[in-house]
């Protein structure tokens, strides 16, 4: 690891997550189309393993293609709660942009009942206005 490099990783890609991060204090999430089980397993595992160091983090989660995940991956999702909660303190702000309207409300109550979470939706394609939010002093 390099000297007060936080992440270990740039880059890590799987069928349907891709993850990279952009220097010590932010991490893009793309997901296109349907997680199932075993890429939601691997995902939570990779993603708290490599926030071990990592306080403060603002992410740009985007999703395209949105599909609902498959049974087996909601399952693993409930079934890795408390680690999906540690994951999620890790994150100071989350941009959320995805063609969903219901999504971008729900993120946004979800950032309103977890403290230190702050997370605002916005229209797919809005890149810009997203970074722009999430690099905006508090």
């Amino acid at each position: 690891m390099e000297s007060g490099r936080v992440f270990m990783w740039d880059v890590l890609d799987w069928d349907m997550v891709k993850i990279t991060t952009r220097g010590n204090d932010r991490v893009d999430i793309l997901i296109d189309g349907k997680i199932d089980a075993d890429e939601m397993r691997r995902v939570v595992d990779d993603i708290e393993a490599e926030l071990v160091h990592v306080e403060d983090a603002k992410v740009l989660y985007e999703f395209v293609n949105f599909e609902f995940p498959t049974l087996g991956a909601m399952a693993v999702k409930l079934a890795e709660l408390p680690k999906m909660l540690r994951i999620l303190k890790k994150f100071s702000r989350v941009a959320l942009l995805v063609d969903r309207e219901w999504m971008r409300m729900a993120a946004e109550f979800e950032g309103d009942l977890i403290p230190g979470l702050e997370i605002k939706g916005f229209e797919l394609g809005a890149t810009e206005e997203a970074e722009a939010w999430l690099e905006r002093a508090e």
